[in-house]
């Protein structure tokens, strides 16, 4: 709950100083993700990973022991843990089960896409989405 007080000291501090806004991007991509922002002057300047890279693969896997892993670690996994390891995803997002795009493509994918039962029949979607919530944890 912001109080009268907390937005008077919040006032405070920033009295004399510019304030200026930072503009984030997300690239949520289908091989690879990034994050950047925009340096004074209007520069673009990617933020860097855990690992030092400036994109993650957008691959999440989980693993037998419970572990979930994301970006170059998953795509290491991926061979061996193919049916718990997920990317290509985005092309998914928001079409429902029955959408000839996601039948065309299920075939080629090692992992299950199966039907859900929403509201508004949209099960990749709220599965998918999910799956990119882990991959932000690493696009910080």
């Amino acid at each position: 709950m912001v109080t009268e007080a907390s937005k008077e000291r919040n006032a405070q501090l920033h009295r004399g100083k510019k304030q200026r806004e930072t503009v984030v991007g997300i690239d949520l991509g289908t091989t690879n993700s990034a994050v950047a922002y925009i340096e004074a002057g209007g520069k673009p300047r990617c933020i860097p990973n855990e690992e030092g890279s400036k994109t993650t693969p957008s691959v999440v896997a989980f693993l037998p022991e419970g572990e979930v892993v994301v970006g170059s670690r998953a795509k290491t996994v991926a061979a061996r843990h193919a049916g718990t390891t997920y990317s290509s995803t985005k092309r998914l997002i928001g079409r429902r089960f029955d959408d000839p795009a996601v039948q065309q493509e299920q075939p080629r994918l090692p992992y299950q896409v199966c039907r859900c039962v929403t509201s508004l029949d949209k099960p990749v979607s709220s599965s998918i989405l999910g799956l990119c919530m882990l991959l932000f944890r690493v696009l910080k």
